[in-house]
């Protein structure tokens, strides 16, 4: 069967959701993306004419995608995504696609900030290892795991935060100050580059999915840490702990385990069975012991990639 090779459009949200399922099933996860998460990840990128390309079928079945995004504005962490059905692997499309995208970036550097090198970054399941061997070819060094982590909502356990906190849903959350505390709790963490506050919020508290009520803010003189949640499109009875904060000088003190506990009660009054988020394998602060400490346990692992510009544009890949 033919495939097309196009730019991605709004309509194609569920077949690459469903593409990416696959993939994710196919190396022994769970389906995580829905059509919201697609459009998060087209939000990246800069001209979805130009910076994305999607192989389909005659009958609309998406067999594998790309896309660029460039850093954020001032930074220098540029980035990749793609994969490949693997009933459709074998053909030389991986291939084709990642050739396209390092030329695309190519372009896009020279046009954007040709005086800066920029970090390229891309990435696959660990288990996928003809995606992984594709970008070591083309001179992708590993640089970091991460984990797909889950917890049943009945694991929850008590606590009290430290005096003078108090803590309560983001229903009324300034958004101002989230993404101040945001920006303070993740200056320093591997890959982070801000992006600026209005894409920030549109992907957090002004999303469609968000859960304010399943979402916990810690007040004292200003907020202290977080957690965001979010409805899980693929599978209704699953919550999603989007982003989970702390700021530096409140680090230690059980704050990020008792709002987990609370939103896992919280998720589990409101019908939801199973908590999932995502993490560093790294991260320095310690986040997988306080997600492993809450009863959660990986189900899925990624690898990060990287290399600088230059070698992209000496791979000589396609």
């Amino acid at each position: 069967m033919a495939v097309v090779v196009r730019s991605y459009v709004d309509r194609d949200a569920p077949a690459l959701a469903a593409l990416l399922n696959e993939v994710e099933v196919h190396f022994g996860g769970p389906p995580l993306f829905g059509p919201h998460d697609v459009g998060a990840r087209m939000r990246e990128v800069r001209d979805v004419d130009l910076d994305t390309r999607l192989a389909v079928t005659a009958d609309g079945t998406a067999v594998a995608y790309g896309l660029v995004s460039v850093p954020a504005d001032g930074g220098q962490q540029a980035r990749l995504r793609g994969t490949v059905h693997p009933a459709w692997r074998g053909r030389g499309i991986g291939r084709d696609l990642l050739a396209w995208q390092l030329g695309r970036l190519d372009d896009l550097h020279r046009r954007v900030a040709p005086a800066v090198d920029w970090t390229v970054r891309a990435g696959a399941l660990r288990q996928d290892t003809a995606a992984r061997r594709l970008l070591e070819r083309a001179g992708f060094a590993k640089v970091r795991y991460w984990f797909v982590m889950e917890a049943p909502t009945t694991v929850a356990a008590g606590g009290a935060l430290p005096d003078g906190l108090r803590v309560q849903s983001a229903a009324d959350v300034d958004p101002a100050a989230l993404y101040a505390a945001h920006l303070d709790a993740f200056a320093g963490h591997f890959g982070h580059e801000p992006r600026g506050m209005q894409e920030w919020t549109a992907q957090t508290t002004a999303s469609t999915v968000f859960r304010p009520d399943l979402s916990r803010i810690v007040y004292g003189q200003e907020i202290v840490a977080y957690v965001l949640s979010f409805d899980d499109e693929t599978q209704p009875e699953n919550l999603y702990i989007g982003v989970v904060g702390t700021r530096p000088a409140w680090r230690g003190r059980g704050i990020a385990s008792l709002l987990l506990a609370d939103v896992l009660r919280a998720a589990a009054s409101g019908g939801k069975t199973t908590a999932r988020l995502n993490v560093d394998a790294t991260n320095p602060t310690g986040a997988v012991r306080i997600y492993e400490r809450a009863g959660f346990v990986a189900v899925s692992q990624f690898v990060s990639y990287a290399k600088s510009l230059l070698a992209v544009a000496g791979s000589g890949v396609g």
